[in-house]
């Protein structure tokens, strides 16, 4: 079921028995399936859910369950269908805003000031990864340029690759395409002057043969939406097919800093989970999916989407039994 509200006076859904969702991505939805086939009431809170990193996949290669092509947009309407069989409360808007009562329970605010409580939320929203900020370049994106060299570093393996990034993390990750499998030529590229690469892992890389250049991108040359050549702000070209990006990423939980609720986060500013069941540092708060400090892929998002799941569960069962005994 769809739902979606209107610019009106503030509305108070007080659902104490059912658990939120905050993101439609593979870890949300299956949150949100698991929970329902408990028979347990479900709010699914997503406005868009066609800019996730996984709707942006050219082909989810290394998904269980197909053999043929699968883009990420098709895999995320097939689970947009696959949650309209179960009674699954799927609210199209935007959350601004969640804080915590004194006795546990989380208010959580739409755009249009309507507000749910709830005792259990699984926050699932994912991130958005970093961009080479030149003009025309968003044609190049998931066609010649990636993020993620577990999703598709392996079918674009025998080709000329760039990694574009400011530290030793571009560095890395170029050493690391080396070691897997060298390809026909490997560089790394600075996005931008405030770049800082370490002199060790110049050294490193040397051996390793790859090219570190030591002046930013100033263009990029393609043709049909696929790369040919980065042209530096020093003149030099470099040949290249395949652009790695290493450029960080923005947080979408930023609703959780508007109220009162502060998980502790790592050092990259990801939530720090219990891997045993993914609650945070905030009691019956659980963060799944890219926004943890867990490994990031489609398949592992599932998984814990359903492994949070199983915990709320077991907690809302125990409460039942024990209020048999009152």
């Amino acid at each position: 079921m769809c739902l979606s509200f209107g610019k009106s006076q503030q509305l108070i859904l007080i659902i104490m028995d059912k658990t939120a969702i905050i993101g439609a991505g593979p870890a949300g939805t299956s949150a949100a399936i698991y929970l329902s086939r408990f028979a347990h009431n479900v709010l699914l809170f997503d406005k868009k859910i066609s800019d996730g990193r996984t709707s942006m996949a050219p082909d989810l290669q290394n998904y269980l369950g197909h053999s043929d092509k699968l883009t990420g947009k098709e895999f995320i309407n097939n689970i947009r269908q696959q949650i309209k069989r179960f009674p699954i409360e799927f609210i199209k808007e935007k959350v601004v805003e969640i804080n915590q009562s004194k006795n546990g329970i989380f208010n959580i605010i739409i755009e249009n000031n309507h507000k749910f409580q709830v005792k259990y939320l699984i926050v699932a929203v994912g991130l958005f990864d970093g961009y080479i900020k030149l003009p025309n370049i968003d044609k190049y994106y998931d066609k010649s340029i990636f993020h993620c060299l577990a999703c598709d570093w392996w079918q674009n393996r025998n080709k000329k690759i760039v990694v574009a990034g400011n530290n030793e993390e571009a560095i890395f990750t170029a050493a690391t395409i080396a070691k897997m499998e060298m390809p026909p030529k490997l560089s790394v590229v600075p996005t931008d002057e405030n770049f800082s690469f370490d002199k060790e892992l110049i050294k490193i890389s040397k051996k390793l043969k790859i090219q570190i250049y030591q002046s930013p991108i100033r263009e990029i040359i393609g043709k049909n939406d696929v790369v040919q050549k980065i042209v530096l702000e020093n003149g030099q070209n470099v040949e290249c097919q395949i652009i790695f990006e290493t450029l960080g990423f923005i947080r979408r939980d930023k609703f959780l800093d508007k109220g009162n609720i502060s998980p502790e986060r790592n050092e990259k500013g990801f939530i720090v989970v219990n891997f045993d069941n993914y609650e945070s540092s905030t009691t019956n708060l659980f963060a799944v999916g890219p926004c943890n400090d867990g490994p990031d892929q489609a398949i592992i998002a599932a998984g814990e989407g359903a492994v949070a799941t199983l915990e709320i569960h077991s907690r809302i069962m125990t409460e039942k039994f024990e209020g048999l005994n009152s």
